[in-house]
């Protein structure tokens, strides 16, 4: 009785194993770019939810769709007239096609 009691433990963990690694989750504003040995392969996954994968050949690789931004540090730059002057940078951004995104990066 014990020994049925351990194997039918050890069948549940490993199926609860099989079904972590077969499987991600997806949140909202992000889409994920499935890859098999580095190369992407199909469409890019946008739609939030449970999705599958092979479980050691594919990886999954999230980016962010939202706003990014980068704000710089202000720097004091002198001008012709021996002036200086503080310029401040800042930049914004949104990825609106990841494939192309994760290739080209």
């Amino acid at each position: 009785m014990k020994t049925i009691a351990t194997i039918g433990s050890a069948i549940i963990l490993l199926i609860l194993l099989c079904i972590y690694l077969c499987s991600y989750s997806l949140p909202e504003q992000r889409a994920a770019i499935i890859t098999e040995f580095g190369k992407p392969t199909g469409p890019t996954v946008t739609q939030p939810g449970l999705h599958f994968k092979l479980p050691v050949i594919q990886t999954v690789n999230l980016i962010d769709m939202r706003m990014q931004e980068w704000d710089g540090q202000a720097v004091q730059m002198p001008t012709h007239d021996k002036l200086y002057m503080i310029v401040d940078s800042y930049g914004r951004w949104r990825i609106t096609n990841p494939l192309l995104f994760f290739t080209r990066l």
